[in-house]
């Protein structure tokens, strides 16, 4: 599973209770710094179940503040990673280099 996919399946994870935040956290960091997928998903059932990434509304709240569609050229991505509470879906933080402001794509 490339590691993408596995911080989906954590992402779903942590949606279906089977997770704390600092738990995810910990488990994204091992495996995007530590480069250890299996140890990631250890002791976790072995499928979440699945979950819709997109919010079933088209409401306000469907674009936030700092959160893009898609990171521009410029952007750094980081191995930072978190699920929105709002609209469920994973996020990835990108920083612009010259101005060190963050901002968040949803997962595809």
């Amino acid at each position: 599973m490339d590691p993408d996919a596995t911080a989906r399946e954590l992402g779903r994870h942590y949606l279906a209770g089977h997770l704390e935040a600092g738990e995810l956290d910990s488990r994204l960091t091992r495996l995007y710094i530590e480069d250890d997928p299996g140890g990631a998903l250890a002791d976790l059932p072995a499928r979440a179940r699945e979950h819709d990434p997109e919010p079933r509304s088209r409401g306000w709240w469907r674009i936030r503040h700092g959160e893009s569609g898609a990171a521009e050229s410029d952007w750094l991505p980081t191995t930072e990673r978190f699920v929105d509470p709002t609209t469920q879906r994973v996020m990835r933080v990108w920083t612009h280099p010259a101005t060190q402001a963050r901002h968040y794509v949803a997962e595809r």
